[in-house]
C-alpha cells in the first residue's frame, strides 16, 4: 500500500483536533458545562479555541515535534511535549495582555494547557507505531560493498531500518574486502542490473572512487527523479550526526547542514525571544540575590556584570553582558 513520505500533515490535524477539543473541554469543567454562561462571560469559544490551538502547535513546530525524523524515547515525549505547551501558554499570555478581548480566564487557560498537554503526548505515545508505518521506506541501492558499505550494513537496529530499505549492492572494482561485511546482502555486478531493480535512492559508499562508477550512470539516474547523496549525508539525515570518519573536505565546503530555511529561522527567533523572557522572569528573583552578594564582595565598589565582544551571524560584533563570575582584574 501506498505510504506518506512525510506525516507532519496527520500529526498537525490530530494536534488541530486534540488542542481544539482540550479549549472546548477546560470550558465546558470551568462552567459546570454551562456554555451560554461561557459565552455571556468571555465571548465566543471557537474563535478563542483557535487562537489557544494555533499558538500551541507553534509551540510544538519551534521545539522541533514535527521532525520526520525525530527520536526520542517514550519517557521524554512528556518532557518535549511539555516544553512546546509552555511556550504556546505564554504565548497565550502575551496575546491576552496585548489584545484582553481575546482572554478567557486563568481558569479556563490553566485547564486547557493541562488537558492539551496530556492529549498531545498521549497522541504521540499511542500513535508512535502508526507513525512509522505512514513514512514511506525508501529503497536504496549502495554504490560499494566493502569498508564504507559497511557501515550501512551494520546498522541493524529496528530504529535505523524502519525508513529505508537495502535493495542492493552494487561493487566495484575499488572494494576493500571486510570480515563482516555486506555478506548475504543482495549484491548487483553490473550497472546495467540497476534497471532491473525499484530503488528511490542512491548512496555512494566507496573506498576508491576513480573509475568506480560512470559519471553518466549518475547523471542519468538524476534526470530519472533518482536521489544521489554521499555516505556522509545518509548517515548525517538517517542518525543525526556526522561521521567525521567518512567526512571529506568537500563535504564541509559544499554541505548545507548549516543553513535553515527563512521560515524556520523566523520561528526559531521567536522561540529564543520568548523562552529568554520566560527564563528572566522566573530566575530574576535569584539574579537580584546574586548580583546583591556580588555588590557586598567588592563592598559595593567592583561591577556586577561583566561586558564583552563576541563574533556573531555573519561576523557581527555585539556585547554580551552576564553576570560576573571572576574577579574584575582576571583577565591582566
Amino acid at each position: 500500500a501506498a505510504r506518506m513520505r512525510s506525516p507532519q500533515l496527520v500529526w498537525i490535524t490530530g494536534d488541530l483536533l486534540a488542542t481544539v477539543s482540550a479549549f472546548y473541554f477546560a470550558t465546558f469543567l470551568r462552567f459546570a458545562g454551562d456554555f451560554s454562561e461561557a459565552y455571556v462571560s468571555v465571548g465566543s469559544i471557537g474563535p478563542r479555541a483557535l487562537l489557544f490551538s494555533g499558538l500551541i502547535l507553534f509551540g510544538l513546530f519551534v521545539t522541533g515535534m514535527y521532525r520526520t525524523r525525530l527520536r526520542i524515547l517514550p519517557a521524554q515525549v512528556l518532557s518535549h511535549a511539555a516544553v512546546a505547551v509552555a511556550i504556546g501558554g505564554l504565548l497565550n499570555i502575551i496575546a491576552y495582555y496585548i489584545y484582553p478581548p481575546v482572554s478567557t480566564g486563568r481558569g479556563v487557560l490553566v485547564l486547557a494547557l493541562g488537558i492539551a498537554l496530556f492529549m498531545v503526548a498521549g497522541i504521540r505515545l499511542l500513535m508512535s507505531g502508526a507513525n512509522e508505518k505512514l513514512i514511506r521506506r525508501r529503497r536504496i541501492v549502495v554504490v560499494g560493498s566493502g569498508q564504507a558499505a559497511q557501515k550501512i550494513a551494520m546498522r541493524r537496529r529496528q530504529a535505523d531500518l524502519r525508513r529505508y530499505e537495502v535493495v542492493a549492492y552494487l561493487t566495484t572494482p575499488g572494494d576493500l574486502s571486510v570480515r563482516n561485511g555486506v555478506e548475504g546482502m543482495p549484491k548487483v555486478q553490473n550497472v546495467d542490473d540497476l534497471y532491473n531493480v525499484e530503488f528511490d535512492e542512491v548512496v555512494l559508499a566507496l573506498d576508491e572512487r576513480r573509475g568506480a562508477i560512470d559519471a553518466e550512470v549518475l547523471f542519468d539516474l538524476r534526470q530519472k527523479g533518482v536521489n544521489v547523496i554521499t555516505l556522509v549525508e545518509f548517515l548525517e539525515r538517517e542518525a543525526g550526526r556526522v561521521d567525521i570518519d567518512v567526512a571529506d573536505t568537500g563535504w564541509f565546503i559544499f554541505t548545507r547542514g548549516c543553513h535553515a530555511r527563512p521560515g524556520y529561522l523566523i520561528a526559531k527567533r521567536i522561540s529564543d525571544i520568548v523562552c529568554s523572557l520566560l527564563l528572566l522572569v522566573l530566575f530574576s528573583p535569584v539574579m537580584l540575590l546574586i548580583a546583591l552578594a556580588l555588590s557586598a564582595e567588592g563592598r559595593f565598589k567592583a561591577p556586577v556584570l561583566y561586558r564583552q565582544l563576541r563574533v556573531g551571524l555573519r561576523g557581527r560584533q555585539f556585547e554580551q553582558i552576564k553576570i560576573r563570575s571572576m574577579r574584575t582584574d582576571a583577565e591582566e
